[in-house]
């Protein structure tokens, strides 16, 4: 295995658990959220906290493997391709959601459910107001994954 490939395999390896575990963590997400067992709710909130900590690693280790691996092959690859650059500002982006927007709002919804219950309405609102933006955020991400792919432009 020479050195580029094992970035390229770092930097996959990091994406598949970034965006097959925001895959998983939205479906399960919607599963409890919308439970009539309230504990499901907070079980799932507890694990989301410790999720996000996991993907802004993950995405720190696929954008750092991704830059290096753009410097090292350039040419044929540069930062000017859109579909290089696109995944770029798209990871910054969900890094930027993971530890600005989602952690705190996870913290919040924790303190929630712990002060007013976990059937509370304003959780409730708070967690689907939660959901549509990891909605978003992970179709920017298998956006991402189809700009590898496809490699608009080259």
């Amino acid at each position: 295995m020479t050195f580029n490939e094992l970035l390229l395999f770092i930097h996959i390896v990091f994406a598949i658990a970034w965006v097959g575990g925001s895959i998983s963590l939205s479906l399960n997400g919607v599963r409890a959220m919308s439970s009539k067992d309230t504990s499901a709710r907070m079980h799932f909130l507890k694990q989301a906290e410790f999720m996000v900590r996991v993907f802004n690693v993950s995405g720190i280790v696929v954008a750092a493997a991704g830059i290096w691996i753009v410097i090292r092959l350039d040419p044929p690859y540069g930062f000017e391709q859109f579909w290089i650059s696109f995944a770029l500002a798209a990871v910054i982006v969900s890094a930027l959601l993971g530890m600005f927007f989602f952690a705190p709002q996870i913290r919040k919804a924790l303190a929630m459910g712990e002060s007013e219950g976990s059937a509370s309405p304003a959780l409730e609102a708070l967690g689907r107001r939660i959901g549509q933006v990891a909605t978003l955020e992970l179709l920017m991400l298998v956006a991402v994954v189809w700009a590898m792919v496809v490699k608009p432009g080259l």
